[in-house]
């Protein structure tokens, strides 16, 4: 009887480890101990069962969030960038692919003064080091060469936990 009550733990035990998750022993909970470790093998299974729901609707309801987040800047009709606080670009909308003619795999990455200027360092009217300086909304119109355009740059910066600019959205 021990040796079949021991068995099915052990059965059991080896399908949780593949991730099993609504493995269950099988066995009734006596008050010996292999009926106390039934039981708590049970309840493990349980428990991970439940978190592993959890975790499960936890990265559907993420995936959504960034999904709508990405949608929503998409569908702003001007470029806009997220750059770091070295000058790159961290992530680019659809209008910045077409304004660059580069898809954003391709943007992202770059340094934002190679990319908007085709420069090896950034101008030095740079927008980006205004705001380096004051920490605040920076609004510039500055004259691309490239595209032969005139075209007004807002920068926003956006801080760490630390209160230091991370960031900014162009």
């Amino acid at each position: 009887i021990i040796v079949r009550r021991l068995a099915k733990l052990v059965k059991a035990s080896r399908r949780l480890e593949k991730g099993q998750l609504t493995t269950r022993t099988g066995l009734r909970y006596k008050h010996d101990e292999l009926g106390v470790l039934s039981d708590a093998l049970d309840e493990m299974a349980r428990t991970l069962q439940t978190k592993n729901i959890q975790r499960t609707q936890a990265e559907a309801a993420i995936i959504s969030v960034a999904e709508e987040w990405r949608s929503t800047f998409d569908a702003i009709p001007d470029p806009v960038m997220l750059l770091d606080h070295n000058f790159k670009i961290i992530r680019g909308n659809r209008a910045t692919e077409a304004f660059f003619g580069l898809p954003v795999t391709e943007i992202s990455g770059n340094d934002c003064y190679e990319l908007v200027y085709g420069m090896e360092t950034p101008p030095a009217d740079c927008p980006y080091k205004k705001l380096e300086d004051t920490k605040r909304h920076v609004e510039e119109e500055i004259y691309l060469s490239a595209k032969n355009l005139w075209t007004l740059v807002t920068l926003d910066p956006f801080f760490g936990k630390d209160g230091r600019i991370k960031g900014t959205v162009n």
